[in-house]
């Protein structure tokens, strides 16, 4: 018999909420700890479809990158997206878990993800703190921004990709972050990438990025880190015999 407090256990090894930036809301956000698991359905975001998915598929946990609660609510009513949602979950007596900067940051988490199915090598953390938000590491052989922002593309099943710079340069080593991490755009040049994959770039990032001779290839939030979704299942499944499910109506934006 699994219990939520087991899915807590697990997901605590994978990514500790101690890893987690200040600013973030991670763990368990509505539910009971002691109720018996039958099924978890993986998302990157909590939708009332995803919350409807979970109902059909007869399970009783959503487990998310992104988190429902991120600030204190001040009312729960009728009418606004997060108290429906939280009502349909206690109403559906359905419990919901995220793991968010946590699990970006976590040894084998998104970005660790991303960077694997980039192909990249040698990947290190970006700078020197620990449990750092980025990734930096090499590809296996030089290759135009151009040719690398179609091989993003393919290996991420974008529709589309959109890169800055000199598409024609000839590049080497990639710094990367899921999701919208173009700030760190400075510490990338400091070590030496030459190229910064992630899912939102900002408009200055881009300008003064460009300025200081690194290309962006914006990749997408949602397929950044939807890549995390495949571990997370393949860990569960590994771990407890309930069915683990990854969402058909979470979607890019």
């Amino acid at each position: 018999m699994v219990k939520i407090r087991n899915i807590e256990e697990l997901m605590e090894k994978l990514a500790p909420k101690e890893l987690k930036e200040s600013w973030d809301n991670v763990g368990l956000q509505v539910g009971n700890s002691e109720s018996v698991v039958s099924g978890i359905l993986l998302s990157l975001d909590l939708t009332s479809s995803v919350i409807e998915e979970a109902e059909s598929l007869g399970c009783n946990l959503i487990l998310t990158h992104h988190p429902l609660i991120l600030e204190p609510l001040k009312k729960i009513v009728t009418g606004d997206a997060v108290s429906d949602m939280i009502i349909s979950l206690i109403s559906g007596n359905i419990s919901f878990y995220c793991a968010h900067t946590n699990l970006d940051k976590a040894p084998g988490g998104v970005n660790d993800c991303l960077a694997e199915r980039l192909g990249l090598i040698d990947i290190t953390d970006l700078g020197d703190e620990e449990g750092a938000l980025c990734r930096i590491g090499a590809l296996p052989y030089k290759m135009t921004v151009e040719e690398f922002a179609y091989e993003v593309k393919s290996r991420l099943g974008c529709d589309n990709v959109k890169y800055t710079g000199d598409g024609s340069k000839n590049i080497k080593t990639v710094a990367l972050c899921s999701g919208s991490g173009s700030d760190f755009y400075t510490e990338a040049v400091k070590n030496g990438a030459e190229v910064f994959v992630t899912g939102e770039v900002k408009h200055h990032a881009a300008l003064y990025g460009e300025e200081m001779g690194i290309s962006f290839i914006e990749a997408g939030h949602f397929e950044t880190e939807n890549i995390v979704l495949e571990m997370l299942s393949d860990k569960l499944t590994e771990s407890f015999d309930i069915p683990v499910f990854i969402s058909e109506n979470h979607k890019a934006f």
